[in-house]
C-alpha cells in the first residue's frame, strides 16, 4: 500500500480494519506520517514507512500542496494541474525505488499505489513476477492519458487480472 495519507480517509480503511488485514502503510510527507502514526500506529497488523517512493532511489524535490487537501508529490505540474492553491516550495528528499521497499517488505497480495502523478512510471518499475504474485492491485487512473492505461492494462491483464473501474 502507498501513500497512506493521516490513516482517516481512503476505501482503504474499513477493510483493513474490518478484516484485520496485516499492511504497510507508505507516506512521504513528515507532518502527514507524524498524523499517520496517531492513528494507526498503536495497531500491531500495521507497518509504517516514512518514505519517498521513486523508480530510482534518487533525491527529488518534494512538494506539498495546500494544507486542505494533503496532496503532495514529486511532479509539480501534476500537484498544480490538481492544486491551483499549492505553492512551489519544496524539500529535498532521498526517495527509496519501489522495487527496494518491495523487497524489503516480501511477499504482499495487495497493493494500492497513489503517488501523485507518478503511478504509471511506479507500476512500470514493479517487477513481473511481483506483479504477477498479487491478488489486487490498485492505482491512481484518472488523471492518465489512455495510451498509459492501456500500457499498463498490458502489463496486468495478461497476467490474469480483471479490471474493474
Amino acid at each position: 500500500h502507498d501513500n497512506a495519507g493521516n490513516g482517516t480517509w481512503g476505501e482503504w480503511i474499513v477493510p483493513i480494519h474490518r478484516e484485520k488485514i496485516k499492511c504497510h502503510l507508505v507516506e512521504a510527507s513528515d507532518s502527514t506520517f507524524l498524523e499517520l502514526k496517531k492513528v494507526c500506529g498503536h495497531n500491531p497488523n500495521f507497518v509504517l514507512h516514512n518514505s519517498l517512493i521513486s523508480t530510482d532511489g534518487l533525491e527529488y524535490k518534494f512538494y506539498e500542496g495546500s494544507h486542505h487537501n494533503g496532496l503532495n508529490t514529486i511532479d509539480y505540474d501534476y500537484l498544480k494541474k490538481i492544486d491551483n492553491e499549492a505553492l512551489p516550495d519544496f524539500v529535498i528528499k532521498k526517495s527509496k525505488n519501489i522495487q527496494e521497499l518491495l523487497y524489503e517488505i516480501g511477499k504482499i497480495d495487495w497493493i494500492r499505489i497513489d503517488l501523485e502523478g507518478i503511478d504509471y512510471d511506479i507500476i512500470k518499475k514493479i517487477p513481473t513476477f511481483i506483479i504477477k504474485s498479487l491478488i489486487l492491485i490498485q492505482y491512481e487512473h484518472h488523471n492518465l492519458s489512455d495510451n498509459k492505461r492501456k500500457e499498463i492494462d498490458d502489463i496486468i491483464l495478461p497476467l490474469g487480472f480483471r479490471k474493474k473501474i
